[in-house]
């Protein structure tokens, strides 16, 4: 029997990051494909894809009843956006999943911990994306991991996760040998469904570009890149920020009160309780 794979996300699931020898196809679904021994693979991330475009665009173009494998990653670009809703985010993953027959095993790949990724500068940014993703994970765990026919593959408990040699100069993507290491874990998580045979045979990785080419590729592609990201992306990552600060005040604010007056009552004093609550509300306003 073929082994067919439908890839569906965004572009760490195109292939972004990831080098081939001539005759090879690119990407983490392709180096699975070949891991696993499947002939038919079909891969319909797009570059920019949300939780929801994939299910408004991607899920409608996978045809015919014989999917064996489907692979979801998804949600990178979800963290990054103003109007952000891990709550959302899930439920979208679960309506993807349930499109699905049981007969085909979904495979959801979590998102890793950007914030040991990024660089140290990245600072609020990366702890707000960090907090971000760790809540679309929980969502996504808590929606679809009772669903027999998911596989949640949580690659951030991976050896190698985090190791920056897996991750390409952009910090966002995986680099060659990430691709091929994505691609096995997924593979072995199959595997363990008993659904596949892995084969020990890696895809070659080509020789790694000299600094002098990985300088210029930065010059002359990955700060072009980084100044259109950034116009797309710091007015809506600096609301996140502020917005993001403003609800942690709050947390701090609501946890003070309550402590205060779980020890106000502790003393045996409601009274006093009662009076400082007024005294904290009258100043806030």
């Amino acid at each position: 029997m073929s082994l067919r794979i439908v890839a569906l996300g965004d572009s760490v699931t195109t292939g972004v990051g990831d080098a081939v020898l001539p005759d090879f196809q690119p990407g983490w679904v392709a180096h699975l494909a070949r891991l696993v021994g499947a002939t038919d693979v079909c891969n319909l991330a797009r570059m920019g894809a949300r939780a929801r475009d994939v299910l408004s665009d991607q899920v409608p173009e996978v045809h015919g009843q014989d999917v064996h494998v489907v692979t979801l990653l998804v949600g990178g670009n979800d963290v990054l956006r103003k109007d952000f809703d891990p709550a959302r985010v899930g439920q979208t993953v679960r309506e993807i999943c349930a499109r699905f027959s049981k007969a085909t095993s979904v495979v959801v790949v979590l998102l890793h911990d950007p914030q040991r990724v990024l660089p140290t500068f990245s600072g609020d940014a990366g702890r707000v994306i960090a907090r971000r993703a760790a809540a679309v994970n929980d969502e996504v765990r808590r929606l679809v991991s009772a669903d027999e026919s998911v596989i949640v593959v949580d690659i951030s408990t991976e050896p190698g996760a985090h190791d920056l040699k897996n991750w390409h100069i952009d910090r966002m993507h995986p680099s060659p040998t990430g691709h091929r290491w994505l691609a096995r874990v997924v593979a072995d998580a199959l595997a363990e469904r008993g659904l596949v045979t892995v084969s020990e045979c890696e895809d070659p990785v080509p020789p790694t570009p000299s600094r002098w080419i990985q300088l210029a590729w930065f010059i002359a592609a990955g700060v072009p890149w980084a100044i259109k990201r950034s116009v797309d992306l710091l007015p809506e990552l600096v609301s996140v920020i502020v917005a993001d600060r403003k609800q942690l005040r709050r947390e701090i604010t609501l946890e003070t009160k309550q402590g205060s007056l779980y020890a106000s009552l502790a003393s045996g004093d409601p009274d006093r309780a009662r009076t400082g609550d007024l005294r904290r509300d009258r100043a806030a306003r």
